[in-house]
């Protein structure tokens, strides 16, 4: 059994008992095939929160900074995360995303390029747009609600409140791929994948979101 599997199953009984967590959507979420997961970011937990949510195993762009550390550097690999510079594009791990998805992957994202410390949104980066349109993957939009309530004003220093916790997942959004696309498509994709984000974190209907999924009960497969 790898790593990832067994990070897979202890989180998932972890979120579970501590924080009483729920998964929608995931009846929508494709069994098979590239997909790109692009979900908000609010705190260090996110990662393993929505790897644990997702029944397939997704990689993850990571800070490079991890990388520079003793034992991360031989963790996070292990648990499928790939290093990205953060404020530039990084062509390098463009690249890998873009062959883990033509390998038919799952590639996890949080497009505002860093943890938002007040909970709003905040403008995406153009990272998840490239790779939407080189890749023509289907984009799942996904929100982790509750984690306002976990750190209360943002305290990642104390340890996490047991307070429940829920992933939402919303219907793929499907771009047409284009090899070399202008700014302004690659700004409309941003805005269409943050705003499908937006209307999650809303509770606002969007396709079958509100269908609850128990964690115990997975539709699409488990982690390879």
């Amino acid at each position: 059994m790898s790593l990832y599997r067994v990070g897979w199953w202890l989180c998932r009984g972890l979120f579970r008992l501590y924080f009483r967590w729920r998964v929608e959507g995931l009846e929508s979420f494709p069994p098979h095939g590239p997909v790109i997961v692009a979900c908000n970011h609010s705190s260090y937990l996110d990662i393993p929160v929505l790897g644990a949510a997702v029944p397939r195993t997704v990689h993850f762009m990571a800070k490079e900074e991890l990388f520079h550390q003793p034992v991360l550097r031989w963790l996070v690999p292990a648990l499928h995360g790939f290093p990205v510079r953060r404020g530039t594009p990084d062509r390098r791990a463009l690249r890998h995303a873009l062959e883990l998805l033509a390998r038919g992957e799952v590639v996890g994202m949080f497009p505002e390029g860093t943890r938002s410390r007040t909970g709003q949104l905040l403008p995406a980066q153009g990272g998840v747009a490239l790779l939407a349109l080189h890749s023509g993957a289907p984009v799942v939009p996904a929100t982790i609600l509750g984690m306002d309530r976990v750190f209360p004003g943002g305290r990642e220093r104390q340890l996490p409140r047991p307070a429940p916790l829920r992933v939402v997942l919303g219907p793929p959004l499907r771009f047409p791929p284009c090899a070399r696309p202008r700014q302004q498509e690659r700004d409309a994709v941003a805005g269409a994948i943050m705003e499908a984000i937006a209307v999650l974190r809303a509770n606002r209907p969007a396709g079958r979101v509100d269908s609850v999924t128990p964690v115990g009960r997975i539709s699409a497969g488990q982690p390879e």
